[in-house]
């Protein structure tokens, strides 16, 4: 309990916030939309998980300072990312499981400086993301772990993702 106080405190008591640096080249899916953790509800069998996201950017920065200009000139660089997770987990029992995960993205990108700034060019792609696979166990049995548990997983990312997809 005190180094869970701790931790919030720390997190509370931060006063800076750093950006993501070029949203261009970052995807960001979740690491896992693991069901796990509802393990000793459902006991052995299968269990389905989602995870979505959307983001769009079009606002530029130089370190710290804005260029809204950028915007009304309309030489802004548009980027709209699309991502789906799916997970499936099967439990063997409460206490152990293997999980799938298969991400999906669709990735956006339109400009018009980079391509003679005469005419705005959009550029796509999409597909399936590096698969990954992983087993998971409860350390303690679940039905004894009132005041907590942790949970350990080991696993494999398989690479089925197109690295240099266009």
């Amino acid at each position: 309990m005190r180094l869970i106080f701790t931790l919030s405190l720390v997190g509370l008591l931060t006063t800076q916030a750093l950006g993501q640096g070029c949203v261009a080249i970052r995807g960001f899916t979740s690491c896992s939309p693991s069901t796990f953790t509802n393990s000793n509800l459902i006991g052995k069998g299968w269990q389905l998980s989602t995870n979505y996201r959307y983001f769009e950017s079009f606002r530029h920065f130089r370190g710290t300072h804005e260029e809204p200009d950028r915007l009304t000139a309309n030489t802004e660089v548009i980027n709209y990312t699309t991502q789906l997770s799916l997970g499936m987990t099967y439990f063997f029992n409460r206490r152990e499981g293997l999980t799938i995960v298969l991400p999906y993205s669709y990735f956006v990108r339109s400009s018009l400086y980079e391509h003679g700034r005469t005419e705005r060019h959009t550029s796509r792609a999409s597909g399936l993301g590096d698969i990954r696979i992983s087993y998971d166990r409860w350390l303690w049995e679940p039905d004894s772990a009132t005041n907590g548990n942790l949970l350990v997983s080991a696993g494999i990312k398989l690479p089925t993702g197109n690295y240099n997809a266009r």
